[in-house]
């Protein structure tokens, strides 16, 4: 099995925007619930010509999630998701979706030192190491993110012999995560790429990862 990035595709451009959003939903901690059922600070936004999409990218503001259309719902539930969560948005425009939150941290299940975390600069492709240790450790690893490559886009921590994980974490069972701090992107296992596209569900793209695909 293969695991793969989510995105939301930008072939629609921004289809929604936030509307004088909460301080509970523009500073929540990334990795706890969000403490409301339903979220009424969205509003469909779209250019003229362009068509309603089952994942909506929202502008101006990052919230590390994103609205899916309720038949989107109805297939993730099916499947294992590791702290994801759902929110119904209320919007007369937007009744048949829901927010969709990722919550996981998985940076405390690595195995750092198989995974062997290194700093790189990733300009277009072109990539080199950068000669700053990094030792195999949770904090270290998520400081290292934090001081070279909050400030620097072009800077990442990634690990050199891919993600290895502890022995009592099986990365395997889990179709829908996010890792958290060093590693922000969306991540759903192969058999949900296969639903998703079988279901024919529009607004999202996916590329593997090969980063998962190694010996444990």
């Amino acid at each position: 099995m293969k695991i793969y990035r989510f995105y939301v595709s930008s072939e629609n451009g921004f289809q929604a925007v936030t509307d004088l959003p909460p301080r509970e939903l523009l500073e929540r901690n990334l990795y706890t619930e969000y403490p409301f059922n339903n979220i009424d600070s969205i509003r469909l936004d779209m250019d003229e010509g362009t068509e309603m999409a089952d994942v909506l990218k929202v502008g101006t503001t990052m919230l590390h999630g994103f609205p899916i259309r309720n038949k989107f719902y109805d297939i993730l539930k099916n499947f294992n998701l590791f702290k994801i969560q759902f929110v119904d948005i209320i919007d007369r425009d937007l009744k048949d979706y829901k927010f969709m939150f990722f919550n996981s941290d998985l940076t405390y299940d690595f195995d750092y030192q198989k995974s062997d975390f290194i700093l790189i600069e990733d300009i277009l492709g072109n990539i080199t190491e950068l000669d700053e240790k990094i030792d195999p450790s949770r904090d270290t690893v998520v400081r290292a993110y934090d001081d070279f490559c909050i400030e620097d886009i072009f800077n990442r921590v990634v690990p050199r012999n891919g993600y290895h994980f502890l022995p009592d974490f099986n990365i395997w069972e889990h179709d829908v995560f996010r890792i958290g701090h060093f590693d922000m992107s969306f991540y759903v296992s192969e058999k949900v790429k296969n639903a998703l596209e079988s279901n024919n569900i529009t607004g999202v793209e996916f590329i593997e990862e090969s980063l998962f695909n190694v010996e444990q």
